[in-house]
C-alpha cells in the first residue's frame, strides 16, 4: 500500500522544521533561530499512531528576490500539490495577512488542516488547533486530526490489525485450525503472515 504523505507548509519561522521534529519523535530537519534555513523539502517516516506516514518539511512560502530562494519557494509548492494532507502552520504570534496570497493559495488546497504553531508564545485563534513543538500542547490532538484527515482516525496503532485481504485470510483460517486442534498448522499459517510470504491459505471448513 502507498504511504500517504503529510506536507506541513506555511510562511517562513511558522515552526515547520520543530513541529516536524515533534510529530517524528527525532531530529529530521535542521532547526535553528535563523529563519529560512530550510532550502529544500525534506521527508521522514513516522507513526501518528495509525498507519505510517511520510512526514514533508518545506520551505517557507513568501516571494523572494533572490533566486535560490524563489527555487526552494517552487519545490515547496511541488510537494503541496502532491501532497495527501497539508498541514498549514502559522507562528500564533504572528499570524499571515488575510491578503497573503501565498496563504490564500494554501487555504484553497483540496485536502488542508489549519493549525497555529508555538501556542507556548500566544494563543491559537478561536477554532484553530494549536500546536506547541517546544512543550508539548497539542501534539497528540494534530496526530489524531491528521489520522482522521487521512481516514484512518478509527484505527489503534496499538491493536494487531490486518490490512490486506491476504493477512485477514491467514489469521482466520489459523484462528479455525486452532480450534480444530491443529496447533502445528495454526503455526504454519501464523509463520507465513509474519515471513510475508506469497503463498495463499488453504481453506480449511469450520465443522
Amino acid at each position: 500500500l502507498a504511504v500517504p504523505e503529510v506536507v506541513l507548509a506555511g510562511p517562513p519561522n511558522a515552526g515547520k522544521s520543530s513541529l516536524v521534529n515533534a510529530l517524528a519523535g527525532r531530529a529530521a530537519s535542521i532547526v535553528t533561530d535563523q529563519p529560512g534555513m530550510t532550502r529544500d523539502w525534506v521527508r521522514t517516516l513516522a507513526d501518528l499512531g495509525g498507519p505510517p506516514v511520510w512526514l514533508t518539511d518545506t520551505a517557507g512560502l513568501w516571494a523572494p528576490d533572490d533566486p535560490i530562494d524563489r527555487l526552494a519557494v517552487d519545490r515547496a509548492w511541488q510537494r503541496v500539490d502532491r501532497a495527501d494532507l497539508v498541514v498549514a502552520v502559522f507562528d500564533a504570534s504572528a499570524p499571515p495577512a488575510a491578503e497573503d496570497p501565498h496563504w490564500t493559495r494554501l487555504l484553497a488546497e483540496r485536502r488542508v488542516l489549519v493549525v497555529a504553531g508555538k501556542i507556548d508564545l500566544a494563543p491559537a485563534p478561536p477554532g484553530v488547533l494549536g500546536v506547541s513543538a517546544r512543550d508539548g500542547q497539542g501534539l497528540a490532538d494534530l496526530r489524531r486530526a491528521i489520522c482522521r484527515r487521512l481516514g484512518a482516525g478509527d484505527l489503534d496503532g496499538d491493536a494487531p490489525a490486518a490490512f490486506t485481504e491476504r493477512q485477514a485470510a491467514l489469521l482466520a483460517t489459523a484462528a479455525i485450525v486452532a480450534r480444530q486442534g491443529e496447533a502445528a498448522q495454526a503455526r504454519a499459517l501464523l509463520t507465513e503472515l509474519l515471513e510475508g510470504g506469497e503463498g495463499s491459505a488453504a481453506a480449511v471448513e469450520q465443522p
